[in-house]
């Protein structure tokens, strides 16, 4: 499972288009750069939002975009393999503006258990053995 999140990490690029370096925007550690972030964008750090594993709805773009929410779950079921999820994840990476979270990557995540809960397959994902197993 670990190779499995690995590749496809490595698919999604390692951070989005608008984030960069914490050193340039004047902050070397954590503290600083949240002193830096406005209550709001502080506050959707907080908050977690569904979107579809085949494609983020609109109404999910726009919180993404508007409500600086800064982690979604991956829900449904998508058997289209790595490089369509990468895809669907990059698009919501990308509309998180720096503006939205002052440069904070999003944290995605998904139920990815194995054996019979298994919601992301297809091309490049290992198959989960069940527990038994």
């Amino acid at each position: 499972m670990l190779a499995t999140l690995l590749a496809a990490a490595s698919l999604m690029g390692s951070a989005p288009a608008t984030a960069a370096a914490p050193a340039s925007l004047g902050w070397s550690t954590p503290a600083q750069h949240l002193a830096h972030m406005t209550l709001q964008q502080r506050v959707g750090q907080l908050f977690m939002v569904a979107a579809g594993a085949t494609g983020a709805s609109q109404a999910t773009m726009n919180v993404l975009s508007w409500d600086h929410v800064g982690n979604v779950y991956l829900a449904g079921r998508s058997s289209a393999g790595i490089n369509a999820t990468a895809a669907v994840v990059r698009r919501m990476t990308n509309t998180v503006s720096t503006a939205t979270t002052d440069n904070e990557y999003l944290s995605v995540a998904t139920d990815q258990e194995g054996g019979y809960v298994q919601v992301l397959s297809g091309p490049g994902f290992s198959t989960i053995p069940t527990a038994l197993s």
